[in-house]
């Protein structure tokens, strides 16, 4: 096998800058080699891309500017020293875009996405003759790509949030099949088939297909397999077809089955919010298709019977919002999110879009929740420099780094020039229906995380502890799911559901606390217990209207007769409630009344009649009002 890394980065290149210095050598094992691709359908959506001659200028242009860029990181030299200021550019580097054109070794079988090649000595400098680094994981020369792509409005493969870390290492392992079928001499591949080597690396590439339901690169794969297969004349046999002459299997589950359902009905509105859903890779398919990529999805799928049909799409009114990787800094991708650094960044990124100079960045802010902003400075080798800002939110006070957010002040006066023509109607448009993110922030010293979720959905305090639940708040509806049990609530608009697996059965405890938090759910609402209806079993209904019953428990008498007169109860009827609290020696009496302690005859009975009267006619007249809102067991 002969294959030369740099040959092949500069031969199949559209557009190379090649800055490698004298002493480099390619034999190093510790140099680095970094690619960084984008997807066609980002660039058709966002950027208007209609040809590769579109999406080769929008790459040229990121190019140019990131080769002549300068990144400034800060590098900790121990606790009793201030940081080092270090910086991290090209002119080190070979860096090369390759599109479908140029790298004919990749896109023999289909066109590949456009991407960008990093050869890096081991031992880095930087234009000024001095030491630089990459960092950890890649972080700094991530963080600079994620700089200039900001500013072009690209997201890199590498940046969008679409695997967790379990994907990625079996994206690793299946790595070795798309590697094999490219890359090995024939008689490497020969031996494999014939040892079988090949069935593992099938069946780690299957697995990790059916992972991340990543069809395109799937297919790409399998691609590559049938063709190496066909050149070289090899009969090889999975699942019991001969993959050099019948198709391979595509193992579509439900929801890709439903996609390509949408896509074929031709339904405009259907294929657009399709096509939001950045994980569906049958959507991005169409979208390059539809504009006239060779793309090997579709191509595939009308090798096999389904005919797509091109549509008149307009992207004008759709633009993409992508989840975002967060830096290594952050434990983890959720915890990230609950950060002040998310958000405020969110709230940041949306503003540079339309910021002007200092005193817009400062108003714009303030409009959206940063009361009382103030830009902080500080002297950087000598200069006054801006780091970061100052703000009030929820009478919190904050301070915010640049840094912290993955940005520096450069980056605002970068947008400044960049939006010094927007016109206001612009600025108004773009900042219409935005939400603050910083409104989102929950203080860490909060009680609980799920108590402020509560508090920012219903504007109440919870009165239960939430604290072994999973809020998530859906498009109509709030789920509450237990992180123990098999048990799951959902506050509906007009009803709160609570669901369970049919072959779980539910403790009395677990009852008692399902039941609870429905009407705690209940009453955040604003809804009334007058309007209450209940359908579900005979204990749910008796557990129900036991805690309705507590709830009014601690109510003087007058107080709970006036309750309960609103409720239409009569006089009997309200006796006998104030009986059945008398039994349990919970009854409140009204003024100094203090009740006398509870007597051995004083034990609950469940069958008095006065007690089950009662009982039964709160529940009949909870269930005979239509017009109320429903609390329902399913």
């Amino acid at each position: 096998m002969s294959w030369n890394l740099e040959d092949h980065i500069l031969d199949h290149a559209a557009l190379v800058s090649n800055n490698l210095p004298s002493y480099f050598n390619l034999a190093d094992d510790k140099n680095i080699h970094f690619t960084f691709s984008v997807d066609k359908s980002q660039l058709i959506i966002n950027h208007n891309c209609k040809s590769q001659k579109d999406i080769d200028l929008v790459m040229s242009k990121f190019f140019e500017d990131l080769k002549e860029y300068e990144y400034i990181f800060y590098e900790s030299q121990g606790s009793k020293k201030p940081k080092r200021k270090m910086s991290l550019d090209f002119s080190h580097m070979l860096f090369a875009y390759h599109n479908t054109d140029s790298d004919s070794i990749n896109s023999k079988n289909y066109e590949v996405e456009p991407h960008f090649h990093l050869l890096i000595p081991q031992k880095l400098k930087n234009k000024y003759g001095k030491s630089s680094k990459v960092g950890l994981g890649y972080l700094n020369l991530r963080r600079m790509i994620n700089e200039v792509a900001l500013k072009h409005n690209i997201t890199f493969n590498f940046n969008e949030n679409v695997s967790n870390d379990t994907d990625l290492i079996t994206k690793k392992q299946a790595t070795k099949f798309t590697w094999f079928n490219k890359r090995v001499d024939d008689q490497h591949f020969l031996n494999a088939v014939q040892s079988g080597q090949v069935n593992k690396y099938i069946q780690e590439f299957i697995k990790h297909y059916k992972r991340t339901e990543n069809i395109q690169y799937y297919i790409k794969g399998m691609t590559d397999f049938k063709q190496r297969l066909l050149r070289q004349n090899i009969d090889f046999i999975y699942d019991g077809k001969n993959l050099k002459s019948e198709d391979f299997p595509l193992f579509f589950n439900e929801d890709q089955i439903k996609s390509l359902d949408t896509i074929n009905s031709g339904n405009i509105k259907d294929i657009k919010e399709l096509i939001k859903i950045r994980e569906n890779k049958i959507a991005r398919a169409f979208i390059e298709y539809n504009f006239g990529f060779n793309n090997v999805v579709t191509k595939e799928l009308e090798q096999r019977g389904n005919v797509f049909k091109k549509i008149d799409l307009d992207f004008t009114d759709v633009n993409i919002d992508i989840n975002k990787k967060m830096t290594s800094k952050d434990s983890s991708n959720e915890k990230y999110k609950k950060s002040l650094a998310f958000n405020v960044k969110e709230d940041v990124t949306k503003i540079l879009k339309v910021v002007k100079n200092d005193k817009h960045f400062l108003e714009l802010m303030q409009t959206l929740g940063y009361e009382n902003i103030k830009f902080k400075a500080k002297n950087v080798e000598g200069k006054r420099e801006r780091v970061g800002f100052t703000f009030i939110n929820n009478n919190e006070n904050y301070t915010v780094y640049l840094n912290s957010l993955d940005l520096n002040y450069k980056n605002l006066t970068t947008s400044y020039k960049n939006n010094i023509d927007i016109k206001t109607q612009d600025i108004q448009t773009e900042l219409l229906n935005y939400k603050a993110k910083i409104n989102d922030y929950i203080p860490l010293k909060q009680k609980t995380y799920n108590n402020k979720i509560f508090y920012t959905i219903y504007k109440i305090e919870p009165n239960i502890s939430l604290e072994n639940y999973y809020i998530k708040k859906l498009d109509n509806e709030v789920e509450f799911k237990h992180k123990y049990k098999d048990l799951t609530i959902k506050d509906k608009e007009k009803s709160i559901i609570a669901t369970k697996s049919k072959d779980t059965t539910l403790l009395k405890d677990d009852m008692t606390e399902q039941v609870k938090l429905m009407l705690e759910l209940y009453t955040a609402k604003g809804s009334k217990l007058e309007n209450l209806s209940i359908t579900g079993s005979k204990e749910f209904e008796d557990e129900t209207i036991k805690q309705i019953l507590e709830k009014i428990e601690n109510m003087s008498l007058q107080d709970r007769y006036e309750f309960l007169t609103k409720l239409n109860y009569s006089e009997r009827e309200i006796q006998a409630i104030n009986l059945y609290y008398e039994k349990l020696n919970k009854s409140k009496l009204i003024d100094d009344i203090i009740p006398k302690e509870p007597k051995d005859e004083d034990i609950i009975d469940t069958s008095d009649e006065n007690i089950e009267e009662a009982r039964k006619s709160l529940l009949e007249l909870i269930e005979e009002d239509d017009r109320k809102k429903s609390l329902k067991l399913g």
